[in-house]
C-alpha cells in the first residue's frame, strides 16, 4: 500500500551527499536503506527500503490503552 513514499523536504547530512554504492544507511525511526543508482541524478536521490524497524511504541501504547480501558 505505500511501496512509494515521495519526500520532497527530507534533510541528510553533509556524509548523505554523495552516498556510496551498496552501503546500507539507517534513516532515523523509518528503516535501513540503499541508493537506486538507476533512478538517482545529481539533483535528486533515490533509496530504496531494505528493512523496516519494528515499531515498539505502538505495541506498548497498544498495551497501555487496553489496560486503561480495563480500569
Amino acid at each position: 500500500p505505500d511501496s512509494l513514499q515521495i519526500l520532497p523536504n527530507a534533510k541528510l547530512e553533509p556524509s548523505m551527499v554523495e552516498p556510496q554504492e551498496s552501503v546500507t544507511y539507517q534513516f532515523e525511526r523509518n528503516g535501513y536503506f540503499v541508493k537506486d543508482d538507476g533512478r538517482s541524478s545529481d539533483d535528486k536521490l533515490v533509496f530504496n527500503r531494505a528493512v523496516t524497524l519494528r515499531d515498539t511504541w505502538a505495541k506498548i501504547l497498544n498495551q497501555q490503552t487496553k489496560s486503561a480501558n480495563r480500569k
